[in-house]
């Protein structure tokens, strides 16, 4: 499992630089609800058929540094096209839950010495759920290009989304490739066309995929960084 810290900071930095407020638009294949139904049902089968995650999330209060770490998983390649409106697209798609995960034990002595930690916990029970996933193009070469992100999310009426962002990026130095792309997410189900125009290696030489952050409000400040690579590094 890998935890998705990697790039942060440089990702942060472009994001701060380059969002584009956009609106999202739906996905013409599959209502919200359909698709967000669909992928965590996907999940919990694969989770109980023994799957492991791929990934570890962090979910933090923003207060006092009290952290969640969060189970992310890979929904299985050869059914994501159900969720694409590109035909000829291959596809990636990450899904996770508060309602699989557990609480960091690094972080609990300080929210402990400020007095905040008996009222700072998360309420685990299908408080939020979100799954985040991109389409990818291949070339004769082998290169691939990534065309379009997409994501979904639910979440309890106590629950108030402060801040989502989402950014698209390809990233290969050897080639001289820089490419990110980012938007304000305005509605729970959203897509969005990149717009890149170059070819990387599908290798772990490239940083290829989409970051979402979110900031919530849950009586106290959360935030979660969502990455989805096609390399987990």
């Amino acid at each position: 499992m890998k935890l998705f810290k990697i790039f942060s900071l440089v990702f942060v930095l472009i994001m701060t630089l380059s969002i584009t407020p956009i609106f999202a638009f739906e996905s013409e294949n599959l209502s919200s609800d359909e698709s967000m139904d669909n992928i965590s049902q996907q999940a919990k089968i694969a989770i109980d058929n023994g799957q492991q995650p791929a990934a570890v999330g962090i979910l933090e209060n923003k207060d006092n540094g009290l952290a969640y770490d969060v189970n992310v998983y890979e929904i299985p390649l050869d059914q994501n096209r159900n969720y694409s409106s590109v035909d000829d697209a291959q596809s990636m798609v990450y899904y996770f839950s508060t309602d699989d995960m557990k609480i960091n034990p690094d972080t609990v002595a300080a929210a402990r010495a400020d007095g905040t930690f008996s009222d700072s916990g998360w309420d685990e029970t299908h408080s939020l759920k979100a799954y985040l996933g991109f389409d990818f193009n291949r070339n004769a070469d082998g290169l691939i290009q990534l065309t379009r992100t997409f994501g979904n999310y639910s979440v309890n009426s106590n629950i108030t989304i402060t801040n989502n962002a989402v950014l698209s990026k390809q990233f290969c130095p050897s080639m001289g490739v820089d490419e990110h792309k980012g938007y304000q997410v305005q509605s729970n189900s959203f897509e969005f066309n990149s717009g890149f125009t170059k070819w990387v290696p599908d290798s772990a030489a490239s940083i290829f995929g989409s970051t979402w952050f979110l900031e919530l409000q849950r009586g106290s400040k959360w935030g979660f960084n969502f990455y989805v690579f096609k390399h987990m590094i």
